[in-house]
């Protein structure tokens, strides 16, 4: 069937084609998308057949280097879930929400839109410049490199901002408060950004020289990755 170019019923209808023409293009191009998304396991749901929950979602996930404590070459985030511990601290809620180990709980999926290094507002700013300055960042999922770059090319979109002329106060942010301000994946001919298939492994690995953050007035290195996306999750 000839494609009619045109993004609405409406406007084909009005431009002069044929409506019937026009409804049936209209579904020939919805099957055809649904046929993708089936071939590409993304429309798909092992617990209810054709139903699942799709929904703007975060996840994320927590390093905190105690200070007087070297960071190691080679830090990975979204490795260690809830219940496990990571440089002395035990993962909770508020740490990261992965719940197994370098993957989604089935049924779950993921579309990859962003990803984002937080630095807590507490640490003091030689710190960060030393994880600034000393680490860049691998994306992977399963056995490929997805994103990389210096940490400073990952803003967080979020945090405190502003100055103070109190003596001792400071908050040091990477980027700007700002939900724009962050890397958008989605470009070109991937629209969806980078899509984590269930039961793929993932991680994101914080490389580079070892150093040790500051052990007075210090607070550690205590920083977050947060990826942003679109959640596909059984009904329940």
């Amino acid at each position: 069937m000839k494609n009619l170019g045109f993004d609405t019923i409406a406007d084909a209808i009005e431009s002069g084609y044929d409506e019937k023409l026009a409804v049936a293009q209209s579904k020939q191009m919805i099957n055809g998308i649904d046929r993708m998304m089936r071939k590409g396991h993304r429309a798909t749901n092992p617990i209810e057949a054709n139903k699942a929950d799709i929904l703007p979602w975060y996840l994320y996930d927590e390093i905190n280097v105690p200070s007087g404590t070297s960071t190691g070459v080679e830090m990975d985030f979204f490795t260690v879930p809830q219940g496990g511990t990571q440089f002395s601290t035990v993962k909770t809620k508020q740490q990261t929400n992965l719940e197994e180990v370098s993957k989604l709980s089935a049924p779950k999926h993921f579309n990859t839109t962003s990803l984002m290094i937080y630095f807590a507002n507490n640490m003091l700013l030689a710190d960060i410049s030393s994880a600034m300055n000393n680490f860049w960042l691998e994306f992977w999922i399963s056995d490929k490199i997805y994103a990389e770059g210096p940490l400073f090319k990952f803003p967080g979109g979020a945090g405190v901002s502003g100055y103070t002329a109190v003596s001792g106060q400071a908050a040091w942010g990477n980027g700007i408060a700002n939900p724009c301000a962050v890397v958008d994946f989605r470009m070109g001919d991937n629209p969806i950004g980078h899509h984590i298939l269930q039961g793929q492994t993932f991680k994101v690995k914080i490389l580079g020289t070892a150093f040790t953050p500051a052990a007075t007035p210090g607070n550690g290195l205590n920083f977050y990755c947060i990826l942003e996306g679109i959640l596909s999750r059984g009904v329940q």
